[in-house]
């Protein structure tokens, strides 16, 4: 068992009790206390996390006619004590009125204010009778439930209103998304207005059929097999594939004639 006490047995004040510490830990019959029979000894303690385990008190215990309890200051994050390991903060006064108790914490766990000592976790400022009694003084953090939290629309929006049907499946078309746009990694992580991306919608614009078959690729002219040859006015030999149009082969020789022999 540890202690660390101030104590006064005479007529004089008892010397109070100051601690600052990142964490402070009570196990198994841990004390802090202050004792006078002549006047108020405080505590004051601050530090990030306050643990009281198996049976620790933080105790202003004071005796005497006229005597006053001693104040107790707790300024923490977290004050933790399991309720049924009977650990106490106590300012009490035997013979006249209770001291005072405040605590500034954050949250805290297994031990509440009751007017007596039982044997769970309590915390008391009890003096000779009840209008005697001290005050205990609970201050928690106010914490705001819609903190981190956005405004989401009353109405959800009809999503077979907001998007168009009008790319073909073989446009090549495409639809990309990068980042998280707002959405957490985690589903215990909360949503961040400041992350939420902002797409702008978009609206189709008709355009006439004329557009899409301008693009169709014209097809070329078939070959067409020669039948047959011309000559043009310069003499230039032309083939051709009408029939009409094709010159007597035998008109093409002039008729040579050696004349007649006698």
């Amino acid at each position: 068992m540890s202690m660390v006490s101030s104590s006064n047995q005479g007529s004089g004040t008892a010397s109070n009790i100051q601690i600052n510490a990142n964490l402070i830990t009570l196990d198994n019959q841990a004390t802090i206390q202050a004792n006078t029979l002549g006047g108020q000894g405080n505590i004051n303690l601050s530090t990030k996390d306050l643990i009281l385990r198996r049976n620790s008190n933080i105790t202003t215990s004071a005796k005497g006619s006229n005597v006053i309890g001693g104040n107790i200051i707790i300024d923490t994050g977290n004050l933790v004590t399991f309720g049924l390991e009977n650990s106490n903060i106590n300012a009490n006064s035997v013979d006249f009125r209770g001291g005072n108790v405040t605590i500034n914490a954050a949250s805290i766990f297994g031990i509440q204010f009751r007017e007596q000592e039982t044997q769970l976790s309590d915390i008391t400022a009890s003096g000779k009778n009840s209008s005697l009694n001290g005050t205990v003084q609970i201050n928690l953090a106010a914490i705001d439930p819609s903190s981190g939290l956005i405004e989401l629309p009353k109405f959800p929006q009809d999503s077979t209103k907001l998007i168009a049907q009008t790319c073909s499946d073989n446009e090549n078309n495409s639809f990309v998304i990068t980042g998280r746009g707002g959405l957490p990694s985690l589903p215990s992580e909360t949503l961040r207005s400041n992350q939420t991306a902002t797409f702008d919608w978009v609206t189709f614009v008709q355009k006439p059929a004329s557009s899409y078959y301008s693009r169709l690729p014209t097809p070329p002219s078939p070959l067409i097999e020669a039948t047959g040859w011309i000559t043009n006015n310069k003499g230039q030999v032309i083939l051709v594939a009408d029939a009409s149009t094709l010159t007597d082969r035998n008109n093409f020789f002039s008729n040579y004639s050696c004349g007649n022999r006698k």
